[in-house]
């Protein structure tokens, strides 16, 4: 998905949709493939939220795992992937604390980003 670049914007509704299918191995894909395409998955946050608490693991794990590409926009899902933390699956876990890093991550980096601390200016000692 990744390498088709901002076409990939056009298949996040199917692909949202796709989390909801009665297969696991298609939601596990559907959850894959938003991972891949990084922020321009931004439109199935709330599902991929909801996917946190698929009844299959691999999907829960990709799930954290396309949100963490998210960065500040993931703000939003940070409770559900604190709840992800006590999954009783080890893969789910991780996935959702490298999210929540990735997310904090990424709030810092924009904080500190928009710092200005004013014009430098040199004061010289006068003689």
């Amino acid at each position: 998905m990744s390498a088709i670049g901002p076409d990939a914007k056009d298949a996040t509704g199917a692909l949202t949709a796709a989390l909801k299918d009665t297969d696991h191995e298609i939601r596990h894909a559907a959850a894959y493939a938003l991972a891949e395409m990084g922020p321009d998955a931004a439109q199935a946050l709330d599902p991929l939220i909801e996917a946190l608490k698929d009844e299959d693991a691999q999907v829960r794990a990709e799930a954290a795992f396309a949100l963490s590409g998210l960065g500040t926009q993931a703000k939003k899902a940070l409770p559900a992937l604190t709840e992800a933390l006590k999954d009783k699956n080890e893969v789910v876990r991780k996935s959702a604390q490298d999210a929540i890093d990735s997310i904090q991550t990424a709030s810092e980096a924009n904080r500190l980003a928009g710092y200005s601390p004013g014009p430098f200016r040199r004061t010289v000692p006068s003689r």
